[in-house]
C-alpha cells in the first residue's frame, strides 16, 4: 500500500508532514485503500481528478480528511439496556460502504469547482452499486438452478457468470459472459463477438440465451 495520500497537493503520509504533525501534536491521518470494486474505483478517480497517475485498487490510498464525516466510522457504538448509546472511539477509522472522497482543501479552486460531489449524488452512487450487486446475485442464483438447453453449461469464473455451449466435438463454440462489475454482456459465437446491452433482470439473460441457442452452426463438409 502506498504511504502517501493519492490526492494532488495533499502531503499526508509524507515523512516531512508526519514530522510536522508530530511536533504540532496533530494526530496522524488514517489512510484508506482505493476500492477494488471497478465502478466505485472509477467514481473515486473522477472525484480526485488526478491526471498524471492512475488510481490503483488496493494499493494507492486516500487520507481521511478528504471524506465527509457521514462517510466515516469513528466510534464503536453499543446500545445499552436503557436505550442509550455507548460510544467508544476507534483506534483506527474505517469507511462506510460505498464512501467517496469529496473534500479537497489543497486543490486549486478551478479544479475543486469542476464537479462537486454532493450527498444526493453519493446516495445515487451507492444505490447504483447495490442494484448491480443485487441483480448479479439474482442472476447467479437463477442460473445455478435453471434447466439449460441441451449442451449448455454454466459456471462462475473471474468475477463473471459464464454460459457455454459445446458442439459434438466438445468445442466451446458459443459463449455468454456477464460481468459482475457493470452487468455488461459479451456474446461470442465461433470467436466472433456480438455486442449486447447490459442486463437488468433475469428475463434479459433468458432472452439472450434463447437467441444465441437458436443460432444454427455451420459445419464444414
Amino acid at each position: 500500500m502506498s504511504r502517501n495520500c493519492f490526492v494532488p497537493h495533499c502531503h499526508e503520509g509524507n515523512k516531512s508532514q508526519i514530522k510536522k504533525n508530530k511536533l504540532l501534536g496533530i494526530k496522524r491521518k488514517t489512510m484508506f485503500k482505493a476500492p477494488k470494486d471497478a465502478l466505485l474505483l472509477e467514481i473515486w478517480t473522477k472525484a480526485i481528478q488526478r491526471t498524471d497517475k492512475k488510481l490503483r485498487p488496493g494499493i494507492d490510498s486516500v487520507c481521511e480528511k478528504h471524506f465527509d464525516e457521514t462517510c466515516v466510522h469513528r466510534y464503536f457504538e453499543t446500545k445499552m439496556s436503557d436505550g442509550s448509546i455507548n460510544r467508544i472511539e476507534r483506534g483506527r477509522l474505517s469507511l462506510k460502504k460505498n464512501a467517496v472522497p469529496s473534500i479537497f482543501p489543497d486543490l486549486p479552486q478551478s479544479l475543486t469547482m469542476i464537479e462537486p460531489i454532493n450527498k444526493t449524488k453519493l446516495n445515487n452512487i451507492s444505490s447504483t452499486i447495490d442494484n448491480v450487486s443485487e441483480t448479479y446475485n439474482n442472476l447467479k442464483d437463477t442460473l445455478i438452478n435453471m434447466k439449460l438447453p441441451a449442451e449448455w453449461f454454466f459456471c462462475c469464473a473471474h468475477d463473471s457468470l459464464v454460459l457455454g455451449y459445446l458442439d459434438s466435438n466438445h468445442e466451446l463454440v458459443k459463449k455468454i459472459i456477464i460481468s459482475s462489475n457493470d452487468l455488461n454482456v459479451k456474446v461470442s459465437i465461433k470467436n466472433k463477438q456480438i455486442a449486447q446491452k447490459p442486463v437488468t433482470c433475469v428475463d434479459d439473460i433468458k432472452k439472450i440465451l434463447k437467441t444465441v441457442d437458436d443460432v444454427k452452426m455451420c459445419t464444414e463438409s
